[in-house]
């Protein structure tokens, strides 16, 4: 069963519910979705079948339980890469208050929370600031060599111009 929603009343009366984080980050998480991102919580035992852990979650877990401290990767998803990052959740002490009757345990891992977003459009915008780099590289080489060369050129023209206007006074 889902958690039973707790509530508070304001001192003018008004009744509230108060948000659990599991709720709070899935509230957030709607609002990211339409930027492209999105984040959830996972877990081997959810509370909510909805956070029943996918192919990288699962995964994920996996390298949790061999100390890793995250775990992240990409997905092909209809065409699109996704970049995926994941850390484990550990029960601390505030969430036995609501979790407790789930036969949670300070300490024990329960699961993981994960972010989720396109990297395709990310990808080719860093290859075309790439591209633009060489090229300003470019650029800025040949400038770098042109400019002095010219500046020698026009110097030697004029030192060249001077003798032959010195030689035609001294005539």
């Amino acid at each position: 069963p889902l958690l039973v929603p707790k509530t508070a009343r304001t001192t003018e009366g008004t009744l509230l519910r108060l948000a659990t984080p599991a709720g709070m980050l899935h509230e957030l998480s709607s609002l990211a979705e339409k930027q492209g991102t999105s984040y959830r919580i996972f877990s081997q035992t959810p509370i909510n079948p909805d956070n029943l852990p996918d192919d990288f979650e699962r995964k994920a877990m996996v390298q949790f339980q061999n100390g890793a401290s995250s775990a992240s990767g990409r997905d092909l998803e209809k065409g699109e890469v996704w970049f995926r990052y994941a850390q484990p959740l550990t029960v601390e002490a505030s969430c036995l208050s609501c979790h407790a009757d789930q036969g949670y345990i300070l300490g024990e891992q329960r699961g993981g929370i994960g972010i989720r977003f396109p990297v395709g459009a990310n990808e080719r915008l860093a290859a075309l600031q790439f591209f633009l780099l060489i090229c300003l590289s470019l650029v800025a080489g040949t400038l770098a060599v042109l400019i002095p060369w010219l500046m020698r050129r026009h110097f030697i023209r004029t030192i060249d111009q001077m003798e032959a206007r010195l030689a035609e006074m001294a005539a």
